[in-house]
């Protein structure tokens, strides 16, 4: 739970600068896939999910802010674009092996992501895929502990659907002004969506451990009578 805060925390604060004031090379690769429309947010989608470093979202919403009522239109494109992307993650982690991987990810974030996949397995999947936390890290991740790749893009549509039409929503619904309240409140946003899916996630597991534990022991007892 810890890392999973550290990681998060880390992250929305540097997207925060971002959003607030996008870099140079960011404008660029921005303005590159911008203008080549839903293709270029599709190439992004799908490459942002297994190696390169810029969330779909910088081109998103300045396409749903032209067009809001294309809006649920852009984010299928993002969702679909950020599973298949997510395979590709998935094959470079179980195929090209941590020497290659640790020339896309740092060992730092690398070693943490393996940790958070052994400890909360699909759960580490959906809230890295709703929250600013880098996707890939655990998409590649998860081909290098071998996690299992059907189980992982379930999550990955839930996680990242929802993060991308979320977004949409607000746009079809409110306009251009909804780039205003996304821009200033997005990253904090979705990461309390995703910290209160933790909470809802170990109450889940708090109860269903101990009706497993219960069930286990009255069937101790029922077969400790049989026996005697």
């Amino acid at each position: 739970m810890k890392s999973f805060l550290f990681i998060t925390t880390a992250t929305t604060n540097t997207l925060l600068v971002h959003f607030g004031s996008i870099s140079e090379t960011l404008h660029q690769w921005g303005d590159a896939f911008y203008r080549n429309g839903p293709m270029g947010l599709f190439i992004l989608a799908v490459i942002e999910s297994s190696f390169f470093p810029m969330p779909p979202d910088f081109v998103m919403i300045p396409l749903a802010y032209d067009s809001p009522e294309k809006s649920f239109y852009y984010a299928t494109i993002c969702t679909i674009g950020s599973v298949i992307g997510a395979v590709f993650g998935w094959l470079i982690g179980r195929y090209g092996g941590e020497p290659v991987v640790r020339r896309l990810i740092q060992k730092e974030k690398l070693d943490r992501g393996k940790n958070l996949l052994r400890k909360y397995d699909a759960l580490a999947i959906g809230i890295a895929g709703f929250t600013p936390i880098p996707y890939k890290v655990f998409t590649i991740t998860a081909g290098i502990i071998n996690m299992n790749l059907p189980k992982m893009l379930i999550v990955s549509v839930f996680a990242r659907g929802g993060r991308f039409f979320l977004v949409a929503t607000f746009f079809y619904f409110l306009g251009p002004d909804a780039k205003i309240w996304i821009d200033n409140n997005f990253a904090v946003f979705t990461t309390g969506i995703g910290v209160g899916v933790i909470i809802v996630f170990l109450v889940y597991y708090y109860f269903r451990r101990n009706r497993n534990t219960s069930f286990n022991r009255k069937k101790d007892t029922q077969k400790t009578k049989g026996e005697s």
